[in-house]
């Protein structure tokens, strides 16, 4: 994927994968929009992203509330004119006994897990669909096709977003594509 002077909003920005994802893509030309719910993390990853990309931004925002994600996608596109990428890589991993696991914990697994890349993804959809092109990008598991005994809640959350990713790959309108990391069957 061609990233250079593309617009490209990252959940998760904040550690781990979606981290150097966004050092990865402001390398390559593309201005980040970092998303996370840590605000102290945003801010050490802006300053290394700003290096290659001076126009990269950091919203902080709980994915797992509608409004909030909402409001930064529109924060975002006001910004910049456009969204071209969204990569749904936001996620909590609990690591319990499913018997030991409260419902809370799973609901907030899921809530985030695969809540917020539905709800990123609704947000994003009309503008990429107004612009004529975009790309969507959910971030899976091997836990969903190699299950872990005390990731029962993880594996579930993942497995529904892949289900998710594949259902919206068969949707091609509009110049605008849907994928995901694991593979597709459309």
């Amino acid at each position: 994927m061609d990233v250079d002077h593309k617009i490209a909003i990252i959940t998760g920005a904040g550690s781990g994968i979606g981290r150097a994802t966004a050092i990865e893509f402001a390398r390559h030309g593309c201005a980040v929009a970092l998303v996370d719910i840590k605000e102290d993390r945003l801010a050490e990853v802006l300053d290394e992203v700003r290096r290659y990309a001076s126009a990269s931004t950091a919203e902080v925002c709980d994915v797992s509330d509608e409004a909030q994600v909402k409001r930064m996608v529109q924060s975002v596109h006001e910004r910049y004119g456009a969204i071209d990428i969204l990569i749904n890589n936001a996620g909590i991993q609990i690591v319990r006994s499913w018997e030991n696991l409260s419902s809370s914990e799973f609901d907030e697994q899921m809530a985030i897990n695969f809540y917020g890349a539905i709800y990123c993804t609704r947000a994003v959809v009309p503008i990429m669909l107004n612009q004529g092109r975009g790309a969507i990008l959910n971030l899976g598991s091997l836990d969903t096709k190699l299950p872990v005994p005390h990731l029962t809640a993880y594996a579930a959350s993942k497995g529904a977003l892949l289900s998710f990713s594949e259902a919206l790959h068969c949707l091609r309108r509009g110049g605008a594509t849907w994928r995901h990391a694991l593979g597709t069957r459309c």
